[in-house]
């Protein structure tokens, strides 16, 4: 195993930790209910999808962040298979840093 597929397993396995945490701490609790409040007042068809994200998405996403997972916005994908190639960007994702 070279020494990116060690680091690469090691970020697997903290990112399966991470998610396997059932229990919000209080603060985030806190943080969450702040979130949902501040959204039962909007028509969800008169929102659009900037607005979802800034108010919604993107701040649970941020709660979600455990260890060195992190949320990330406009994430850039890349796959291939053959002479086939595609590529094209996620919205926002859950993720460890390739930096960090």
């Amino acid at each position: 195993m070279t020494g990116e597929e060690a680091l690469a397993a090691r970020r697997r396995g903290a990112a399966r930790e991470a998610l396997a945490q059932p229990e919000l701490p209080e603060s985030d609790r806190a943080a969450l209910d702040l979130v949902v409040n501040k959204l039962r007042n909007y028509r969800v068809l008169r929102v659009n999808e900037a607005t979802v994200w800034a108010r919604a998405i993107y701040p649970v996403l941020v709660l979600a962040e455990r260890g060195s997972i992190r949320a990330w916005s406009v994430v850039p994908l890349a796959a291939s298979l053959g002479d086939v190639e595609v590529r094209g960007e996620a919205d926002g994702a859950l993720a460890a840093s390739i930096d960090e």
